[in-house]
């Protein structure tokens, strides 16, 4: 049960910090053109 609670916390984690990343990496334009907006 704790290794699967650990596996759980690791995916949650790792979407959280490589989603943002991702995004990123997708549209780099799009989020400097967003940010330099506001």
């Amino acid at each position: 049960m704790k290794i699967m609670q650990a596996i759980v916390k690791a995916d949650i984690a790792a979407r959280f910090l490589f989603l943002p990343m991702f995004s990123f990496l997708l549209c780099p334009k799009s989020v400097r053109s967003s940010h330099s907006n506001s």
